[in-house]
């Protein structure tokens, strides 16, 4: 940060304690998820003059921490010179907070027109339950410690939503203004724009669209490059300078985010190449170039290869010779586990590029592991000049639709995916293989609620037929959906809407396996590895020693985390999960 930055950000701060001094109410907008359910990005907060003399627990105040201006909740002074908060949205305490960075208390807030005074009997009592929770949360507890707390949070939650209306209706998970700004962002997030969707773009561009969240959605669903694009082409004077910049530089950091992660990747195939070793690359990576044309319109994290076991030797070469570095080796971890495993190894390099390898292409493949197909039918592509493979057409319909249970079915950039892949392939997409594929794979359920909202919330055009014969009985649908709210899909909203692994294995009991006994069995072998792994490969793991004392305690502290994630089932139904 340039000192000028800091100069002004102290003069801004010293702006807003002078106005607090005078008796002003300065007003602030939330642009983070960090207060969740209390606050949210897009309300308006108003503030009076508060110090550390005069703190309530639970009171929500605002304060300098580094260049930000934070809202979080007071907990408890730490001494004369510093107070701890935290946000109600975050699992760890706020560092320790000087004094003289606090702004002041957060009287009131304002969402779409509504507006909650925070001066009640009731708020004072509300803000001081949540505090409690929080703190109680803090210290170190034992085993039936946690479980109490889990417990008494969840009666506390439910106490609070009788008592305090409006606090009831502060919790609610849907912004009802953002369906402007969603319909636009459906639009604007395709790769190329038809005559109607430029004219339904125009249109909406005459409505009143707040562009701060239309902004604050496109960056939060990872597609503010492409919407950039797309505006970019339409030239309206209605868009602010302002906001068009903002989505120019997502653009340029997309690149210069994406640009290593390519480079790397076509040094690693180049390399594989030579020694004849092939791979198939997976998900952002393979479809960047495919589909988009510009890797800089694809935002990505990391690199996924599916590659064969056999090979890994080779591959272990090249990344040893390329400066790739893991805490762990895949195969060996693969082997000391007996089965495959979902854990996430990820191998970096200096520049911190991270690469995923896989034997399996993912989780909703077992209890068979079976990836056979995918070989056979993969396509060569091209990933910065490099040939790869990549999976067929067919594949990664299956794939990217299977993979959405993964998110609740909340992912605008992996719907953008499959609506682009769908529109660049579409005279040669072999739906009887899909159909069929998906009911032997048993995810046909998954991959027809993902075309289903495609269907319904991009106009995909998926034909009528396919959504017909994968459509499952009504019985398994309506317990799938009580697992999955798919009443609001497409969008990523910090409504901290969790779908664990343990809640993605429940679906699978439902949706892939029979109630024939040797379906049965395949699952209760395969529960048991991953429950109860063996000796050998809990000490490589987690670097323990392979003594019995030292097992059993990992057993027990196992089974622990197993007990409290059943008795957090409430998580299945979308609702807030209370963090241990």
């Amino acid at each position: 940060m340039h000192s000028n930055d800091v100069l002004l950000q102290d003069a801004v701060a010293i702006l807003i304690k002078e106005g607090l001094a005078k008796g002003k109410h300065p007003e602030f907008q939330i642009i983070s998820s960090s207060m969740h359910p209390t606050l949210q990005p897009g309300d308006r907060i108003f503030v009076k003059q508060y110090t550390a003399s005069n703190p309530s627990c639970g009171d929500i105040i605002t304060y300098k921490l580094n260049k930000n201006i934070i809202a979080h909740r007071f907990l408890y002074q730490q001494d004369e010179n510093f107070f701890i908060a935290q946000g109600d949205n975050t699992k760890k305490i706020d560092p320790p907070v000087p004094n003289d960075a606090l702004f002041g208390k957060i009287v009131a807030i304002e969402r779409d027109g509504y507006k909650v005074n925070l001066e009640t009997k009731k708020w004072n009592l509300t803000n001081k339950i949540i505090a409690d929770i929080l703190i109680s949360k803090t210290k170190d507890k034992n085993f039936f410690a946690k479980l109490l707390c889990c417990l008494r949070s969840e009666l506390f939650q439910i106490y609070l939503l009788i008592i305090n209306p409006e606090y009831r209706r502060l919790s609610k998970t849907v912004r009802t203004s953002l369906l402007l700004e969603k319909e636009l962002l459906k639009i604007c997030s395709k790769k190329e724009l038809n005559s109607d969707d430029i004219k339904s773009m125009k249109e909406a561009l005459t409505k009143n669209i707040n562009w701060d969240k239309f902004l604050w959605l496109a960056l939060y669903n990872s597609v503010a490059p492409i919407v950039f694009i797309s505006l970019s082409k339409i030239k309206d004077n209605n868009i602010p300078e302002e906001i068009m910049q903002k989505f120019k530089d997502s653009y340029t950091e997309s690149f210069l985010k994406t640009a290593p992660i390519y480079d790397d990747l076509a040094n690693l195939l180049k390399e594989l190449n030579l020694l004849q070793v092939k791979t198939i690359v997976l998900k952002g990576c393979s479809l960047a170039e495919q589909l988009y044309g510009d890797f800089s319109l694809r935002p990505m994290k990391d690199i996924d290869i599916l590659v064969k076991k056999q090979d890994w030797p080779k591959i272990r070469e090249v990344l040893d010779k390329l400066n790739f570095k893991a805490e762990k080796d895949l195969l060996e971890l693969e082997n000391s586990l007996g089965a495959p495993s979902d854990w996430h190894l990820c191998y970096r390099n200096s520049r911190d590029t991270k690469i995923e390898f896989k034997f399996n292409l993912f989780i909703l493949d077992f209890p068979d592991f079976d990836s056979s197909d995918y070989w056979q039918e993969a396509i060569t592509i091209k990933v910065n000049n490099v040939e790869a493979l990549s999976l067929s057409v067919e594949d990664q319909i299956i794939y990217l639709s299977s993979r959405m249970i993964n998110v609740g079915f909340r992912n605008l950039l992996w719907f953008c995916d499959l609506r682009e892949l769908i529109s660049n392939y579409r005279d040669k997409i072999d739906w009887g293989k899909i159909i069929l594929k998906a009911k032997n794979k048993r995810v046909s359920i998954a991959v027809y609620n993902s075309l289903l909202i495609l269907n319904n919330e991009l106009s995909t055009g998926i034909p009528n037929n396919v959504l017909v014969q994968l459509k499952p009985p009504i019985i398994q649908k309506n317990i799938f959906h009580k697992f999955y709210s798919l009443k609001y899909p497409l969008f990523w909203l910090p409504e901290n809407i969790f779908n664990p692994n343990p809640i993605i294995s429940l679906c699978l009991v439902f949706g892939k396996f029979s109630f024939w006994p040797k379906d049965i069995a395949k699952l209760i072998r395969y529960a048991w590895k991953i429950l109860f792994p063996p000796s050998s490969y809990i000490s490589y793991r987690y670097n323990l020693p392979k003594k019995p004392g030292v097992i059993i305690r990992w057993y027990f502290y196992r089974f622990r985390e197993f007990l409290i994630r059943f008795l957090l089932l409430g998580r299945i139904f979308n609702r807030r999960p209370v963090s241990l």
